[in-house]
């Protein structure tokens, strides 16, 4: 099992990053979490075939965690005929209007599978390889949006997307707290390096990434704090890889 990070800017690209998503290969099988990067160009330079994303799932719907799903699935229904693609997002009036495209029926070519799926707090999705589960944030509560962290099970193996979390970060995912993760990938974009090394304090974990940075400055910061818990801390890097043993 290894894990990608196609994306680790913020809110806008910066030199060398794109915005966030990230990569989970299982096997032969691949699973995407947010794609605010342009999913399909990065794998075409990486040589992989759309037909071995399964799933990609939207922490929120904001562009920087969703802007290079509509192009992925739009390419899959026309032109890979073999794809099972589906996209699974929290907000059900971005669903409708993503699945009028997707769910019209043309060319004999049209992959009519490819479609977008609304979820909520609790299991989104569970298969042969992974279990993928929503965990509620307060990052989008202001403006009466839907926002989500998730945790992923796969083989006994235990991986935590926090997703945007709230300036203070009092919303970061408690269970991480409680349960041992191998690891947690969070973001350090709206709150202070301060308020992420209080909460860093309390997660049970092998290893953290942090990734979502602004301003870049902060990376230096955070770069400083590894050595002070009973874990790695990383900064995570467009095209780093993280490999767990299964």
């Amino acid at each position: 099992m290894k894990l990608t990070f196609l994306g680790t800017s913020h809110g806008i690209p910066e030199k060398n990053r794109f915005c966030t998503c990230n990569m989970l290969e299982i096997g032969e099988d691949i699973y995407i979490f947010d794609v605010g990067a342009p999913l399909a160009e990065l794998l075409t330079n990486r040589d992989v075939p759309y037909e071995k994303v399964k799933k990609l799932f939207i922490t929120h719907c904001h562009l920087d965690h969703m802007n290079g799903l509509e192009m992925f699935l739009r390419l899959c229904k026309w032109h890979v005929t073999d794809s099972q693609a589906e996209g699974y997002l929290p907000d059900k009036r971005v669903v409708d209007k993503l699945n009028e495209p997707l769910q019209t029926v043309g060319q004999n070519n049209s992959n009519m599978h490819i479609k977008v799926r609304h979820y909520t707090e609790g299991v989104v999705y569970q298969d042969e390889n992974l279990m993928v589960t929503a965990i509620p944030n307060k990052h989008l509560d202001t403006v009466g949006g839907y926002s989500f962290g998730f945790d992923v099970e796969v083989s006994g193996k235990h991986i935590l997307f926090t997703g945007d979390l709230t300036h203070t970060m009092d919303d970061f995912p408690e269970i991480a707290f409680s349960k041992h993760y191998d690891l947690i990938v969070t973001e350090c974009a709206h709150a202070s390096v301060e308020t992420l090394k209080e909460q860093l304090s309390r997660v049970k974990a092998d290893m953290v990434v942090v990734n979502h940075i602004y301003p870049q400055s902060k990376i230096k910061e955070i770069l400083a704090l590894d050595g002070e818990y009973n874990f790695k801390l990383l900064v995570g890097n467009d095209n780093d890889e993280i490999k767990l043993e299964e």
